[in-house]
């Protein structure tokens, strides 16, 4: 690997590790390629633990000491509980739950995929991983509204949908993107484009 031929040390964030919709496109770890990498990995995404604040690393072994001497002065040990929650998360009924959660985070992809529209989006690489969208408004909305920002806005304070606006994540042409999450579930997602397809109907028919 590059980074393993250059010296560079590769920090590997595998947080939405196992949500993935492309079978051709599956996902891996860096170990698969380096033992000298460093993964970050949490069950608050795929096995839905959020709040937990329970994860790990796995990390060389020229690192260990660094990293338990960092690790003992930031805290103690995950709560008991959680330990015995994240050891419950490997069992087959656990996997077969949350593989199911990934199905229903396909079939919520696909409906937002389908309803671009409704949302004001005129362009959007559909993701292969995770449970957000990122698109391009239409001119016609970034016009109305003069940017990503204050559409989210008016779209928050009139449909009461949060939206994200993508100068949260570039600097440069954020102001012309949006972010969404759909990881609400299939009928709240579907209520939310219902709801947001309304509102700009309404606001770009009185101009």
């Amino acid at each position: 690997m590059w980074c393993e031929a250059n010296g560079v040390r590769l920090i590997s964030d595998e947080i939405y590790h196992g949500i993935e919709f492309d079978p051709r496109r599956k996902g891996h770890t860096s170990w698969e390629y380096s033992r000298t990498s460093i993964v970050v990995s949490s069950f608050s995404k795929y096995w839905g633990m959020t709040g937990w604040r329970l994860g790990w690393m796995i990390v060389p072994d020229d690192l260990r000491p660094a990293v338990d001497a960092l690790a003992s002065n930031l805290a103690l040990c995950a709560p008991a509980p959680a330990q015995r929650a994240a050891v419950a998360a490997f069992t087959p009924q656990s996997l077969e739950e949350a593989n199911a959660r990934v199905g229903e985070f396909a079939r919520t992809r696909e409906l937002v995929l389908g309803g671009l529209e409704k949302l004001g989006i005129e362009q959007a690489a559909p993701a292969d991983g995770a449970f957000y969208l990122y698109g391009r408004l239409a001119p016609g909305v970034l016009e109305h509204f003069g940017s990503a920002s204050g559409f989210c806005q008016e779209v928050l304070k009139n449909a009461h949908v949060a939206l994200t606006p993508g100068g949260d994540f570039d600097p440069f042409e954020g102001h012309l993107f949006i972010r969404l999450s759909f990881a609400a579930g299939y009928e709240r997602v579907a209520e939310a484009l219902e709801r947001v397809d309304a509102f700009l109907r309404r606001s770009l028919a009185l101009g």
